[in-house]
This record gives C-alpha cells, sequence and structure tokens, in this order.
C-alpha cells in the first residue's frame, strides 16, 4: 500500500503512550480533540545490552498490534503521554521499511571496478 502522504521528518512522529508504549507512524498532525491518527504504525523495541560482549543497548522496530488489518489508528489525547518527533536516522530507517529504498550515508556512491 503507497503511503498517502509524502515522508517528510514533521509527518513521523514518535508517541509514547501512558501504558509503556512508544509506537512511530506517519501523521497529518494532531486533531482538535488532541488525538493523533497514525499510519503504518510501528512499535519502538529496546534491545538490551550484553556486558560479557561488550554490546550497548539499541533499539529495534516490531509490528504494533500484527494481528490486526488496520493500518491506521487513532489514539485519544487521554492515551498520550508524550508526542515527540524522531531523530533523522530513526526516520531514515522508518522510511526505509515502508518505501523499499535505501538511502546511502554519503554523497558519492562508489562502483566496484571503477576505482575509489
Amino acid at each position: 500500500m503507497e503511503l498517502s502522504k509524502s515522508f517528510t521528518n514533521k509527518n513521523v512522529k514518535l508517541v509514547k503512550l501512558n501504558y509503556g508504549e512508544e509506537v512511530i507512524g506517519f501523521t497529518d498532525g494532531v486533531a482538535e480533540d488532541g488525538s493523533i491518527t497514525l499510519e503504518k504504525i510501528i512499535r519502538v523495541v529496546v534491545m538490551p545490552g550484553n556486558r560479557a560482549t561488550g554490546a550497548q543497548p539499541s533499539i529495534g522496530f516490531a509490528d504494533f498490534v500484527p494481528w490486526v488489518k488496520e493500518e491506521r489508528m487513532t489514539f485519544k489525547e487521554k492515551d498520550i503521554m508524550l508526542l515527540l518527533t524522531p531523530k533523522d536516522e530513526i526516520v531514515k530507517e522508518y522510511k526505509a521499511m515502508f518505501s523499499g529504498i535505501i538511502t546511502p550515508d554519503s554523497q558519492t556512491i562508489k562502483l566496484p571496478g571503477l576505482g575509489s
């Protein structure tokens, strides 16, 4: 399914819900009643570090409610603790999940066999 609006950093929001979960989704903004509708919702999952290997904690993404057909959900104002804009690298990862297009980290693209 194509997204209804183009992705921009201002349209991708992180919502921390009162019951502890953090979700990221595409939104048109906050409604007059304080609710927010998100599209293409994913849940942010904290991956614990490993003291034995020295690995630091990191984050991952998972389906928010994988057993439903809805791709848009509305959260009422009373259920929202925080509404935030994710860091650019999180937005980039989020976009890549749904666009199928991965953007390079640099402006230069190196092709094999053509030198450096």
